[in-house]
């Protein structure tokens, strides 16, 4: 939801900085993709990225991840099919990275299955901490398996923008392969109301 801040009436009205400019501003390599050529973003594997923010999940070697955005935080949700001890190692760099990939801030809890030796929730908190690589604080893995994280929140996370508006998440989509395809005229979109 939009936080607004009331200012002054006399406050003088200003553009937001382009989102070109914050990005050279920040030393951001840019590579512009084009609608003709190679398609970059389906070979940097946006496609999957899309997909793991359209339906909350992100499945690793034995088991799954489950985003669910609330008002408050996101809760994620490890499950699968393998021991807890394995289940839990194999999720925490998983984790790591979705949390990057998806740009997750703010407060995060996870429900990692409950591991009852201390030496083993420690050894899950490390292989998360190696895989996270962005500053975050966090607590340890208590015996139910719960974890608090708090990242830094500059925007919306790729899961959130879906969940908030499905509807322009898919408009948009629907934009960009129509974008992409070939031939020329004009070209039909069929959308759904």
């Amino acid at each position: 939801p939009p936080r607004l801040k009331p200012v002054p009436a006399e406050t003088p009205l200003r553009a937001a900085p382009r989102l070109i400019d914050r990005l050279n501003a920040e030393g951001i390599e840019i590579i512009r993709c084009v609608a003709g050529g190679p398609d970059r973003l389906a070979d940097a594997g946006w496609n999957d990225v899309i997909e793991e923010a359209e339906i909350g999940q992100v499945a690793f070697a034995g088991g799954l991840l489950t985003f669910s955005p609330t008002p408050a935080m996101m809760v994620v949700d490890v499950d699968g099919d393998v021991a807890p001890r394995a289940l839990a190692l194999a999720a925490a760099p998983a984790l790591g990275q979705s949390i990057r990939r998806h740009g997750i801030g703010g407060g995060i809890v996870v429900d990692f299955p409950a591991l009852s030796d201390k030496a083993d929730r420690n050894a899950v908190v490390e292989a998360f901490d190696a895989a996270m690589q962005l500053p975050c604080e966090r607590t340890a893995i208590n015996g139910f398996g719960l974890m608090q994280i708090v990242a830094r929140r500059p925007r919306a996370s790729l899961i959130e923008l879906h969940a908030v508006d499905p509807v322009r998440w898919s408009l948009l989509g629907q934009l960009r392969s129509a974008e992409r395809s070939g031939g020329t005229g004009p070209i039909a979109l069929a959308l759904a109301p």
